[in-house]
Parts: structure tokens; sequence; C-alpha cells
């Protein structure tokens, strides 16, 4: 029970530290690069899944073992043998491109509780690409809790859309699209690991994980090879000094993968329904580690929508556990 304690606690505090960081580094006067700052975060998984790779060759002298073992980093596998992986590789590569990208441009900006409040339509989009693209037919229960999540969206982040106006001016609609787009990216990355899971054997939630990192990494890197003169340029401008802003780009990488490791770990222990509730739970502690770093305000508006969206969302969680029994 205390190890359950300590890693939820430790997931709440690596998604603290994941957003406040991000919303640091990419201010304008840090490191606003959201395309290099998405593909530092993207380092770590793809390193451990190189590491795989090695080890399954060292282990059985050959490369048979990477296509039941699922491990698909691009390079280790003739396209012609392996189509199916490549395909899903470059698909689920492309969607988390989307959603990591997308996200830290909405960082740039809207602030960390906008976001974290348009998170929240994840269930909307991930029920409409299962019925559209799945053909996965979700219990009636799970739909009608699509009203109330929706709703809370859209009444809280009208709170605090009114507020950006009132007190800097901005409209944040820039931010707002990126936001919603990236959560949509995510919601067509978790529809496709659940396709990929069911038409591949021997994949886990882990190994997918590894290689959307894995094949966004390979996919993003000529876009940080190009922008990186304009990274020196700026950073020989900057009075903060690469130290400064490599620890925290080193910070903000290793707590993304933490916060994965975590998760994944508290779910083989929890109900999904549990799971859905501490996630919950810790989208609450971001939007209020944020508020009061950051020093924002959070209407009484804002905080009933994310109110109303939070009861949809675990109605949602329970609706499609009770459908799963």
């Amino acid at each position: 029970m205390l190890r359950l304690v300590l890693a939820t606690l430790s997931w709440w505090a690596c998604a603290g530290i994941i957003n406040n960081v991000g919303k640091v580094l990419l201010s304008r006067s840090v490191f606003p690069f959201p395309v290099s700052v998405s593909f530092i975060q993207m380092v770590p998984a793809a390193s451990i899944m190189v590491g795989q790779q090695l080890y399954v060759r060292s282990k059985y002298k050959s490369t048979a073992p990477f296509a039941t073992c699922g491990w698909m980093m691009a390079g280790y596998q003739s396209l012609k043998a392996h189509r199916a992986q490549w395909r899903w590789g470059f698909l689920l590569g492309l969607c988390c491109i989307g959603g990591q990208v997308l996200h830290r441009v909405a960082m740039l900006h809207v602030s960390v509780s906008l976001i974290q409040v348009l998170k929240s339509c994840g269930p909307f989009f991930a029920a409409s690409l299962a019925f559209f693209w799945a053909r996965e037919r979700l219990p009636t229960l799970a739909y009608a809790s699509l009203v109330p999540i929706v709703g809370g969206v859209v009444l809280s982040a009208r709170g605090q859309i009114h507020h950006h106006r009132e007190t800097d001016g901005s409209s944040s609609i820039v931010g707002l699209m990126c936001s919603l787009a990236s959560c949509f990216c995510l919601a067509l990355a978790s529809v496709g690991s659940k396709q990929m899971m069911n038409s591949l054997d021997g994949i886990s939630s882990t190994n997918i994980w590894l290689v959307m990192n894995s094949w966004s990494a390979l996919l993003l890197s000529p876009l940080v090879l190009y922008e990186m003169s304009t990274i020196y340029k700026f950073m020989d401008g900057s009075e903060l000094g690469w130290t400064y802003v490599v620890g925290l780009l080193a910070v903000d990488a290793l707590c993304v993968s933490f916060s994965f490791r975590l998760s994944m770990y508290l779910l083989e222990q929890i109900s999904p329904t549990t799971h859905s509730v501490l996630t919950l739970c810790k989208r609450i502690v971001v939007i209020c580690v944020a508020a009061l770093y950051f020093g924002w305000d959070i209407s009484l508006r804002s905080a009933v929508g994310i109110g109303i969206s939070g009861v949809g969302t675990l109605c949602y969680a329970q609706s499609l556990s009770q459908g799963s029994k």
C-alpha cells in the first residue's frame, strides 16, 4: 500500500514538473523551440529502444526475435519482411509528433491550466475515432458522459479565455486550436495503438510507447538538425546560458520517461477506473501547482467547468470498465 501511495505521489510530482518546466522552457526568453523540446523528450525512450534492440541481438545472436517481440525501430528490420510493423510505426510516430509538438506550441500561447482543461476532450475524440475508424461501439453511458465532459470543457475554457482577454488582451485562439489538435492526435495514437495490439501479436503497451517515441525521434531529427543554427544564434544572445537550459531540458525529459513508467506500474496494480480517478486528480494537481507557481487566477466559472468535466470523465471510465466485464 505504501509503495502505491509513493508511486502515485511521484507520478503527480512528475506531471507537475513536466508542465511547469515545459512552460518555463517554452517562454520566449528561455527556449522557444517546441520541435526541439519534443525531440529531446523522446530521446530517452528512443535510447531505451535501441538498447533493447542490441540486447536482443546479443542474447539471441539473430534478428528473428525482433519480429515476435515487437522491437520495431527503423533500420533494424527490412521493409519487405515487416511491412506491417513499419506502417504502424510510421503512423503512430506521426500521431506522437502531432500530439507532442502541438502541445508545446500551445504552451507558447496559453496557460497550463487551460491546456489541462482542454485535454479533458480526450474521451470525446477517442470515442469518435473508435466509432468511425475501429467500428467499436461503446456503452450508452459512455456516449452520454461525453455531454458533461464537453460542456464542462467549454464552460471552463470560456472562463479562462475571458480572463486572458481581460489581463493581457490576448485571444489565445492559436493556443486553443493547437491544444485541441494535440488532444486529437493523442487520441488517434491511443486508438491506433489498440488496433496495432489487435493486429500484431506480442506487443505490450510499453513496447508501443517505445515504438512511438523511437519513430517520432527518427522523423523529427531532420527538423531538429535544420533548427540547430537558429538555436545556436538564439542561445548566443541569451543571458541564461546553456547550463540552465540544458538542465531544464534534462529534467523535463527524465520526468516524462519516469511519468510513463509510474503510470504503467499503477495500471498494473489497480483497476482502470481507479487509474482514471488518479489521472483526474493528477490533472487537478497540475492545474493547482501551475496556478500557484505562475500566479494565475482560476475563476469560479472555470472551477465549476473543471468539476463538471471531471464527473463526466469518471462516468466515462466507469462505463468502459463495466462494458469490458
